[in-house]
């Protein structure tokens, strides 16, 4: 019983608070909600509200002086009464009343004014996590390390350093000490680091092996997250630096000071190359080449290539070095939500390890030995060069 005189009790009160027959409502309910294939060009209102009545067979009644001068950006596809309406009226201020028997009514909005829908697209590509491409400068806006996804820094809940590829380029840095020497608390050492291929200031390649200290700790590079096993790695194949300081949960008990982030340059659908030179003093000459582009019709499949060349002599007579990258990546796209990635990249240097300057202990002071007065002597012997070869392979699955 209750549910029965539930209803007739809503029927009692729509049929005293409306002057219209149940009948007619149901009509009017009717028209408003049938779907219709409506093609209305953007332009003036009043045209484009008189083709929406003419379409779905209902009157208008409304003051011209409501609409001159108002504007809408039209209707294409399937919609309704009530939804066509909506988006004529969008933003002008202006709704439709039903009065009954196929007639609406255009009047003004009481109270607040009711704005059109506001459509926000990005035009980057930023999937899977990837931060989009910066605007280019000094100031990066987006990290992709302390969280695995792209986040702005200022909504990182993490203290992050981030070198960016323009500021890379713009101080011409060819090694990763001088291209994170920006980057507060992170600091550099080469004690018992044993003779290796690191940078250095005699001969472009130094006597000794790189230590990363961020804050206090002694942490390794890494390369989009894993631990890089290449010695010294040449920043051309990177399109940015990310230094995270502090623990990272992400990365387990092998980052509890933090950590240097190399993030690798992407393929790219999109077709670009660029070739670039350098010639410096001490006879130091640089060329660098990245070409990426789609490599099938799909834009499935894309590819990249980086290569660099380095000759470089020292202010030490004799001592030189040469550097050979070649860093080829393929990304195969398999749907919207997975991807794979290979990238390879290939490093040999060669290179004259030089002890420096011998130093003499005098007293408290170290000074160096009254040998030669010119700063351009080798002291020691020069013998035949060293040489490093590494070939770096990653597949990755996102």
């Amino acid at each position: 019983m209750t549910p029965q005189f539930n209803h007739l009790l809503l029927a009692s009160t729509l049929s005293a608070g409306l002057t219209l027959p149940l009948t007619t409502i149901a009509q009017t309910t009717q028209t408003a909600l049938s779907v219709q294939h409506v093609d209305i060009a953007a332009g003036d209102l009043t045209g484009a509200l008189n083709q929406l009545a003419t379409r779905f067979g209902i009157s208008l009644q409304f003051n011209a002086d409501l609409t001159n001068g108002l504007s809408t950006q039209g209707i294409t596809g399937e919609t309704n009464l009530n939804q066509g309406f909506a988006q004529l009226l969008g933003g002008t201020g202006l709704t439709a009343i039903a009065k009954g028997d196929g007639v609406y009514v255009i009047q003004q909005v009481e109270g607040d004014m009711v704005l059109s829908p506001v459509k926000v697209q990005s035009t980057a590509k930023t999937r899977f996590g990837d931060a989009p491409a910066e605007p280019g400068g000094l100031k990066a806006e987006y990290q992709s390390t302390a969280t695995k996804m792209a986040m702005p820094l200022k909504e990182t809940p993490q203290a992050i350093s981030v070198v960016t590829r323009y500021s890379m380029d713009v101080r011409q840095v060819r090694d990763v000490p001088n291209a994170i020497e920006l980057a507060t608390g992170v600091s550099i050492s080469t004690a018992g680091g044993g003779v290796s291929n690191g940078p250095g200031p005699f001969s472009g390649r130094g006597q000794y092996g790189q230590r990363y200290l961020v804050r206090g700790r002694d942490e390794s590079l890494r390369v989009d997250g894993f631990k890089l096993s290449m010695a010294e790695p040449d920043p051309v194949v990177y399109e940015r630096i990310e230094v995270v300081k502090g623990p990272t949960g992400f990365y387990g008990n092998g980052a509890l000071g933090g950590f240097i982030n190399l993030v690798r340059k992407k393929p790219q659908e999109d077709f670009s190359a660029t070739i670039s030179g350098e010639a410096g003093s001490f006879e130091t000459y640089r060329t660098e080449l990245d070409v990426t582009g789609a490599i099938d019709q799909q834009k499935g499949m894309n590819g990249r290539l980086i290569v660099a060349y380095e000759d470089a002599g020292a202010f030490v007579e004799e001592l030189e070095s040469q550097r050979l990258v070649i860093a080829p990546s393929v990304e195969f796209e398999m749907g919207d939500k997975s991807r794979a990635r290979l990238d390879l990249t290939y490093q040999k240097d060669r290179f004259h390890n030089s002890p420096g300057v011998p130093l003499n202990l005098v007293g408290d002071q170290i000074r160096p030995f009254d040998l030669f007065s010119n700063r351009e002597t080798l002291y020691g012997v020069l013998g035949d060069k060293s040489e490093t070869e590494s070939l770096g392979m990653s597949l990755r699955f996102d």
